[in-house]
Formats: structure tokens, sequence, C-alpha cells
């Protein structure tokens, strides 16, 4: 589940830092994340209802898929 703290940090750095992590209405584990793997996450920008869609990357291999829904706290 860190890889989606990393998800957070990604919207955040879009949004500024009064934005967070809503809900996760769509998210697949496709592969096991291990201690030690290496990481490429992929977030693209909010639609205008604040979703964005992340893949995250194991090398070649795709691990996780899913949409996040942000928001502004402010």
């Amino acid at each position: 589940m860190a890889h989606l703290v990393i998800v957070r940090h990604a919207l955040r750095a879009m949004g500024g830092a009064s934005a967070t992590l809503r809900a996760l209405p769509s998210v697949r584990f496709r592969e096991v994340v291990r201690p030690g793997d290496v990481l490429d996450v992929s977030v693209r920008p909010p639609d205008a209802e604040g979703r964005s869609r992340f893949d995250v990357r194991i090398g070649d291999t795709l691990a996780v898929t899913g949409v996040a829904h942000g928001g502004d706290d402010g």
C-alpha cells in the first residue's frame, strides 16, 4: 500500500500543498510490490471532477492501475 502514498504525493505536487487524496474509486493490484522493487509511478493531471488516473510499474510490468479522486482542503 505504500505505493499509494507515492500517488498521493504526486497529486499534491500537481495540486499544491492543500490538495488531498479523497477517494480511490478504482484500484487494481495486478502484481505484488515487494520491498526493494523500484517503482515508476505515473499520475495524470486531474480532470474537471478532480479524478486522476495512475499507473505503477516495476520495470516494464504494470503492477497497479487506478483512479484517485483528489480535492482542495482550502
